[in-house]
């Protein structure tokens, strides 16, 4: 319910992508730690089967998309995030990605360029929009009455709900 309440202020504010984009990346985050993992150890010295593959695939297309709402020049919900960063995104998203056995390699880098990007936004919505949505008079009530308290009790899982939950 809060953070309904916390991306109506956003939307409210013209700044809903920054948590949009949190989410994603932090799905997106999973699933490529998942994808990394369902790999052989060394894929020179392994066969990578076809379903591993696919899912590394799969994997890298959702990045694509991250990349283009959110970070691509132009993009429609295009972030403010630091400059050297998004070169580094732009580079990196506009390398072919060539052989099979160098795609596990260019997921994880996207994967640590994802996260530096993930935690630019949290800081920026720590710092500006988080204190804003505190102090909007449109919450002032609900947020005097929440129990902020019970929100540290919940296991990590109720915090990172499906997307299809949210």
């Amino acid at each position: 319910a809060l953070r309904l309440l916390f991306r109506e202020n956003l939307r409210d504010t013209h700044c809903e992508e920054n948590l949009s984009f949190y989410l994603d990346v932090d799905e997106f985050i999973k699933a490529c730690k998942a994808a990394i993992k369902s790999q052989p150890v060394s894929v020179k010295n392994s066969k990578t089967t076809s379903s591993n593959l696919d899912t590394i695939k799969e994997t890298m297309a959702a990045a694509y998309g991250i990349y283009n709402a959110f970070l691509a020049p132009g993009s429609p919900c295009e972030l403010n995030i630091d400059h050297t960063l998004r070169n580094q995104l732009a580079t990196r998203m506009t390398k072919a990605v060539g052989h099979d056995s160098t795609m596990t390699e260019s997921l994880a880098e996207v994967n640590k360029l994802f996260q530096e990007a993930q935690v630019s936004v949290f800081k920026l919505m720590a710092s500006d929009s988080v204190p804003k949505f505190m102090k909007n008079p449109k919450y002032e009530q609900t947020l005097k009455n929440y129990d902020f308290d019970s929100i540290m009790l919940k296991s990590p899982t109720d915090h990172n709900m499906s997307r299809k939950a949210r």
